[in-house]
């Protein structure tokens, strides 16, 4: 496997992207479906290229510049170091792919504090429908 190393305008745009899609404006969630498309377009869904017709010329720029990141890498964001900020991005542009973890159940607790027995379940931790990491 090739290790792909991010030109410096690279990811720059790519981290100004990612800091634009945690936001709540209507251009920041075209900037999301850019990268979600990136991300997982089969479950995160497609970019409508003419959305570019609805953002500033600087985001468009970071678009473009990412676009051919992407090309050149033939990489998933995640095998570049970015997933965990992804995974952001789809909890809060895509809430309907993230399903909070199994509850427990008292048994299931006590059996846990059994020898041999897992700790409980992390309940900070999220877990995806059916999506095998949402990536890719």
């Amino acid at each position: 496997m090739t290790v792909v190393s991010l030109e410096a305008n690279e990811k720059a745009a790519l981290e100004r992207l990612l800091d634009y899609a945690l936001l709540h404006t209507g251009q920041v969630r075209r900037v999301a479906d850019f990268l979600l498309a990136w991300w997982n377009a089969g479950e995160c869904g497609s970019f409508d290229l003419t959305n570019l017709w609805a953002v500033d010329d600087d985001i468009a720029s970071d678009m473009a510049a990412v676009f051919l990141l992407i090309a050149r890498a033939h990489s998933y964001p995640d095998s570049l170091g970015y997933g965990s900020q992804f995974e952001r991005i789809v909890a809060e542009w895509r809430p309907e792919l993230v399903s909070p973890p199994p509850r427990e159940s008292n048994q299931s607790r006590q059996q846990a504090r059994g020898i041999g027995m897992r700790s409980p379940i992390d309940n900070d931790n999220l877990h995806y429908r059916g999506l095998s990491g949402l990536s890719h």
